[in-house]
């Protein structure tokens, strides 16, 4: 399942269909109980703990829940038949994932989705060939090279 940007909407795999998204825009908190860890299937994006808790909690949603895919530190919520919602999961709910599908471990807690932060966060620009870049001193920019062209000038001058 990869994100990517098609025109000017975001769209992302989902179950083998490509589905437009937008990010959630408030967090929120479900719990999940011993019923979801014996429910979920380890490793099934579509049926893992976190996804049997967010259908069974899905009345604490601002929008409808018809189907879900839970990856690492991702949750996509299908609210339409063709756009999803998206959301992000903190590091200890990532390795709840983690442990859950490597080895079937898994106990009742708080599954807490958050909105993804905005993509120039921590004042990180792009520029139009994407490449980030950060203002110093006296309004210049500094570009930095992509681990690509990095390995091209390499090359060019023998190093390596």
């Amino acid at each position: 399942m990869g994100a990517r940007r098609v025109g000017k909407k975001r769209k992302t795999t989902i179950a083998d269909a490509l589905v437009e998204y937008d990010d959630a825009v408030r967090p929120i908190e479900v719990p999940r109980s011993l019923v979801d860890v014996w429910k979920g299937q380890p490793g099934v994006a579509g049926k893992c703990m976190n996804a049997q808790c967010i259908m069974r909690n899905k009345k604490l949603f601002p929008h409808k829940v018809l189907a879900v895919s839970v990856i690492k530190s991702r949750v996509f919520i299908m609210d339409t038949h063709d756009h999803a919602v998206r959301y992000v999961l903190s590091r200890k709910d990532s390795r709840a994932i983690q442990a859950h599908d490597e080895e079937a471990l898994g106990q009742p807690g708080t599954l807490t989705l958050r909105p993804p932060a905005p993509s120039n966060a921590a004042g990180i620009t792009y520029s139009s060939q994407h490449r980030p870049h950060k203002s110093k001193r006296g309004g210049q920019l500094k570009k930095t090279l992509s681990r690509g062209e990095k390995a091209r000038v390499a090359a060019a001058v023998g190093a390596g």
